[in-house]
């Protein structure tokens, strides 16, 4: 054997493996905060008018597509992410012998402990170490004497453990890359940059869809606070409606005159019945002087223009 034997162990796989669930358990907390700074990001830009949409006006279709397309981009954007992180969740399963499709770039991080851990017993590779502690395993089943067993035993176990100890040091290496590549690769800020972006092209076409034009009582009321302030600047004066406009009473219509002419017959009928019962001695002359001047005002001259 080699001078393995003075080989003292730094770490127990206990510790690798909770240092592994650690980083594990920090990518899980990121994907939280990531969630919640979503939430807030879709409150601080008003998703919630998403229902709004519906009832757009003939002549927006193109920015309530351009809504429902930012939207959607976001929430692939935020869907990958998730899909990334819980991948760092996956369970890693490695042997002696490498697996490339799973190890990925950490195979030359994997490759180097391995070695490490084999040299350590005068072996180049960690599946020779494990093919001797196989060897070693069947020795101390045909051993003859319990001494021998026990020494066979104690050295088995020592190999064993240097196996093992790798092998947690490796899934350690291969989870800690996982988590770097999943947060901070260029794929992970493309989807940053799909979700924030997604966020502000919805915002900004929902509120040009739901955003509604100033009436015409608070465009009057506008104008007339800034004719009062002083002469109105030129670009608010193609808004604004003339003075004539605002203060010109609207003309009679034929809809008016019909009016005004009914009510002239039944006021003449109404002073003639009044003159009957006045002629009956029923009423006085007094009483119907009201009728006769709406009757004389309505006939005058100012009053039909």
């Amino acid at each position: 054997m080699s001078d393995g034997d003075d080989a003292t162990p730094t770490l127990r796989v206990a510790d690798v493996d909770k240092m592994t669930d650690a980083i594990r358990g920090r990518i899980d907390l990121f994907g939280k905060a990531l969630a919640a700074l979503a939430t807030l990001g879709t409150g601080g830009v008003g998703l919630t008018k998403a229902a709004d949409l519906a009832g757009w006006d003939h002549g927006e279709e193109k920015w309530v597509l351009a809504a429902v397309a930012c939207l959607v981009a976001a929430a692939v954007g935020a869907l990958i992410v998730a899909v990334r992180l819980m991948g760092v969740n996956e369970p890693v399963v490695l042997t002696a012998s490498l697996d490339e499709e799973q190890l990925g770039k950490a195979k030359t991080d994997v490759n180097v402990i391995f070695g490490e851990a084999a040299q350590k017993f005068g072996f180049s590779t960690l599946l020779a170490l494990d093919e001797h502690a196989m060897s070693l395993r069947r020795v101390a089943a045909r051993a003859t004497s319990e001494d021998q067993r026990a020494r066979t035993a104690a050295r088995t176990n020592e190999v064993q453990g240097e196996i093992d100890r790798a092998l947690a040091r490796a899934r350690l290496v291969v989870v800690r890359r996982n988590a770097t590549r999943v947060v901070s690769d260029r794929r992970a800020w493309l989807c940053y940059l799909t979700v924030i972006l997604g966020l502000m092209g919805f915002a900004l076409s929902a509120d040009y869809v739901t955003s509604e034009p100033q009436s015409s009582l608070e465009l009057v009321k506008t104008c007339g606070e800034a004719r009062s302030a002083g002469p109105l600047p030129s670009s608010v004066t193609s808004d604004c409606p003339s003075p004539s406009a605002e203060s010109a009473p609207p003309s009679p219509t034929a809809g008016s005159r019909e009016r005004r002419a009914a009510l002239i017959e039944e006021l003449t009928a109404l002073l003639t019945t009044c003159e009957e019962a006045v002629a009956d001695e029923m009423l006085q002359e007094a009483d119907c002087d009201a009728i006769a001047g709406l009757v004389r005002e309505l006939l005058s001259p100012g009053a039909v223009e």
